[in-house]
């Protein structure tokens, strides 16, 4: 029997629409806690000479969104204030007394920080890694179809289609 993982990957359009709870700190959830961990694991995989036989569906109104430019504007202080409140955290727990709780802020500012660098140091972002490793055959890109004749961002720049 032949298994198939697929995951499909879809967030309406949120650039410009503010940021909470419906804005742009919606995409900036989905690039911590799905996209650059998933970019994270497929590299570590890479450098393992490890396949990685999964299909991912990336909708166009997400591609639009994953190669705009508002998308870096927004992660800066998303991940400043992420990072902050980490900090913040970790002085609060250890004032209060619940120095046991200090691992854990230490944790996600770790974390945060690391998938900060990671976005820094990928070329051309989400959308240029996963094209990389769709290159290298590692995975499979597909699309589907969407409504995007409001986008003002050209889809081709994520080029899914060779």
């Amino acid at each position: 029997m032949d298994f198939l993982l697929t995951l499909h990957s879809h967030l309406p359009w949120v650039l410009n629409h503010g940021r909470w709870p419906h804005g742009s700190d919606w995409l900036c959830e989905a690039m911590t806690d799905t996209y650059l961990p998933l970019i994270e694991v497929l590299d570590a995989l890479a450098c393992q000479e490890i396949a990685a036989p999964i299909t991912i569906g990336v909708t166009p109104v997400l591609a639009a969104q994953l190669v705009h430019p508002a998308l870096e504007s927004e992660l800066e202080p998303f991940f400043a204030q992420r990072l902050t409140a980490c900090d913040e955290a970790e002085r609060g727990f250890a004032v209060s007394g619940e120095e046991h709780l200090v691992p854990l802020a230490r944790y996600w500012r770790e974390r945060y920080a690391r998938l900060e660098r990671l976005l820094q140091r990928t070329d051309g972002g989400v959308a240029g890694a996963l094209r990389r490793h769709a290159d290298e055959g590692r995975i499979e890109l597909l699309s589907s179809a969407a409504t995007t004749k409001n986008l003002k961002f050209p889809l081709n720049r994520f080029n899914l289609t060779t």
